[in-house]
């Protein structure tokens, strides 16, 4: 959609939805120009790319396309990350360049140039090398100078800096960010530094915030340290978000159950407490999903930057 679509329903106030479907809700929302390039990476190691001039334009109320009308997506594959590469910014201003971390299921993380994925054929291109039973669970874009942070199932964080993990070619399955067990999984994987907060979410519902300078940088390949504790009470963890006070998050369960709050409830807490009650859920259900919500009224942006966003 046009940028000025948004830009109109900020200046008449709240209350305008951005979609047609009660039941969905953003996740992400980029600016982009008309050449910029957007990268869909799958689950199993698949990356895709299209540009952002091929994406059908819609209206404000309209539902969107699905995305596998939009790209050859393989059977039993899913999307799980999208990433917008704006055209002339594949590399840092001073001309270094710009990276691609992935974490994988099983702890394994990969640092690849993000040159490497500039020419991607239609059909999509392998992104990563991986094991059998192993799947992507985030990718970041990097300018190389941001710590790694990954959190585990049984509820070990562990930070290491970027430069630990060295680059690697495209086809190749990474090296080992943490150390764990077959009984774990790595739930989320960001890049941080120390002026964010780190949002932890359980299964049965807790959560907390908590300064990201609370974990302490380690060497990448460890155990970790504890990132919450973890009881019956509040269940495994089940996401990490970098977070600020402004946002506000959504939370949804495996029956259906869905809350909406604002990230400013949930206290600051210490790194080895067990967070305050987010939501409530009934008898054998638990959280399955949590998302940052991004306000499309709100963009973040007061000027308009050009003629063919």
């Amino acid at each position: 959609m046009p940028v000025d679509t948004y830009r109109t329903q900020k200046r008449g106030g709240k209350g305008v939805k951005g979609a047609a479907n009660d039941d969905d809700f953003f996740t992400n929302i980029f600016t982009a120009n008309t050449h910029d390039t957007l990268l869909f990476f799958t689950s199993r190691g698949q990356v895709f790319s299209k540009k952002v001039y091929t994406i059908p334009e819609g209206t404000r109320t309209s539902k969107g396309r699905n995305l596998a009308n939009l790209i050859a997506i393989p059977g039993g594959d899913k999307v799980t990350e999208i990433i917008c590469v704006p055209k002339g910014e594949e590399k840092t201003a001073d001309g270094n360049e710009k990276y691609l971390i992935f974490a994988t299921n099983k702890g394994l993380v990969k640092k690849s140039s993000l040159e490497d994925y500039s020419n991607i054929k239609q059909s999509g291109l392998k992104a990563i090398k991986l094991q059998d039973g192993d799947h992507i669970v985030n990718v970041r874009i990097s300018d190389g100078s941001k710590d790694v942070l990954l959190c585990s199932s049984s509820g070990k964080i562990i930070r290491f800096a970027e430069s630990d993990a060295r680059p690697m070619g495209r086809v190749s399955q990474g090296v080992k960010g943490i150390n764990i067990d077959e009984t774990e999984k790595i739930i989320g994987m960001e890049l941080i530094d120390d002026t964010m907060e780190i949002l932890s979410v359980t299964e049965k519902g807790y959560g907390k915030r908590t300064q990201a300078s609370q974990y302490r940088k380690q060497t990448r390949g460890g155990k970790g340290i504890l990132a919450m504790r973890l009881t019956d009470k509040n269940g495994e963890i089940i996401q990490i978000k970098p977070v600020t006070d402004k946002d506000d998050l959504m939370v949804v369960t495996d029956r259906g159950q869905v809350i909406r709050t604002k990230i400013s409830g949930i206290s600051l807490m210490g790194r080895a407490t067990q967070g305050v009650r987010i939501l409530t859920p009934k008898e054998d259900e638990k959280v399955v999903s949590v998302e940052k919500i991004l306000d499309p009224e709100d963009d973040g942006s007061e000027e308009t930057s050009g003629t063919d966003e």
